[in-house]
């Protein structure tokens, strides 16, 4: 009798276990007919510094990674402004003027809220703090929101700027009406083995192509006020001490019609040569090939506003003063006084943060400063106060 007991108390339980597990099976079937986890492929053409989550080709439906949205859906109920999600761009009140605004794209979301880093704030800040008369917009290409419960001390300094936007762009809409709808809506950008860096190509030339202005990536720290500078500007960087390598697409500027004109070929030449695997094909090499082909017809050391349609072609110094192989100097003390005299002349200061973003900067304690730290405290004051012992 005992055992009959205890055999029916287990057929009991393997029973609950099993509808349990098939229950869990039906839902996970359901939940996976509407999202799509799709994993980060790995490329051997540039160093893997860290995952990215990618994005969906159909855009009547989200996708998520690690439970991330990474896409803004037109059928998504928080794209209406409920709930505190960020204005869209193509319907907020505040908009663009057209050739006067700074741009900043998050093209990868780490979660529903506003998140950025230490470093991002501060170019962030660096931009607004140079340009009071110019509005800085920061894009993020998902639906985010602030966090109404918490909040870090560096994003609520960037808040209390007057002339910093955040916004969302609803891909969906963003592109209508542009040279890159029909390509968008092919859905041949989402085959991409990079496809973070390679949307963030795509947006940049296409934020610029729809209302002008200044791009600039979210490691690039604004040392100086660029309204001096030329309508239209791009900047060379080098490698192994002076070789130029080509033009580098972390600094942008377009701001009349000659510079939309440019813009279109580039969008152009992005639809009809574009690169699914290659990681900078989409970016520098597409920038590269464009001026020396279609837009200057010369070598890149021959590149002049008179060959190049107005379009200032500057040396490694204005933008890319430290070549990418010497990015470990922003970070060695032995190294700042080279890195500042290096930089003392420069409008923008490009870090190559995708080198060493994991790692975590500790503040110095005595007067030995690393240069990060240096330009860091003068071009972004508040940010390196407020951001605490690291940064």
């Amino acid at each position: 009798m005992k055992y009959s007991k205890l055999f029916s108390l287990r057929v009991f339980y393997l029973t609950l276990i099993i509808s349990t597990i098939v229950l869990y099976t039906v839902s996970v079937t359901v939940f996976d007919a509407k999202t799509v986890i799709i994993a980060d492929p790995v490329s051997t053409s540039k160093p893997v510094v860290d995952v990215e989550p990618v994005f969906k080709a159909k855009t009547d439906q989200k996708i998520e990674v690690n439970g991330t949205d990474c896409l803004q859906s037109t059928n998504n109920p928080n794209n209406d402004g409920h709930d505190g999600i960020l204005d869209d761009i193509s319907n907020s009140t505040v908009k663009p003027v057209h050739g006067r605004s700074i741009f900043f794209l998050m093209t990868k979301n780490s979660g529903k809220d506003v998140s950025l880093l230490a470093g991002q704030s501060c170019a962030i800040e660096s931009a607004a703090f140079r340009h009071p008369n110019r509005n800085v917009f920061v894009l993020f290409a998902s639906p985010v929101k602030f966090a109404t419960e918490t909040q870090s001390a560096t994003l609520a300094v960037l808040r209390s700027y007057t002339n910093i936007h955040f916004m969302n762009m609803n891909l969906d809409t963003f592109v209508k009406g542009t040279p890159a709808e029909d390509f968008y809506r092919s859905g041949r950008i989402f085959s991409s083995t990079h496809l973070v860096e390679h949307m963030s190509d795509f947006l940049r030339l296409l934020v610029l192509y729809k209302y002008g202005g200044i791009y600039l990536d979210t490691d690039a720290i604004v040392q100086k006020n660029m309204d001096g500078l030329p309508a239209n500007f791009l900047g060379k960087e080098a490698y192994a001490g002076t070789k130029i390598n080509g033009i580098n697409g972390a600094v942008i500027g377009f701001q009349d019609q000659d510079g939309h004109e440019i813009l279109e070929l580039c969008l152009n030449d992005l639809i009809t040569n574009f690169n699914s695997t290659g990681w900078n094909q989409n970016g520098p090499a597409l920038l590269t090939r464009v001026l020396v082909n279609k837009v200057c017809h010369t070598s890149l050391a021959e590149m002049t506003p008179e060959k190049c349609r107005g379009l200032k072609v500057f040396p490694p110094e204005e933008f890319y003063a430290i070549n990418y192989d010497d990015w470990p100097y922003f970070l060695d003390v032995r190294h700042t006084e080279f890195v500042l005299e290096a930089t003392s002349n420069s409008s923008v200061v490009h870090l190559w943060n995708h080198f060493w973003r994991k790692k975590m900067i500790t503040k110095s304690k005595s007067k030995l400063r690393t240069a990060y730290e240096a330009i860091a405290e003068k071009d972004c004051p508040k940010v390196f106060i407020t951001s605490g012992d690291y940064f």
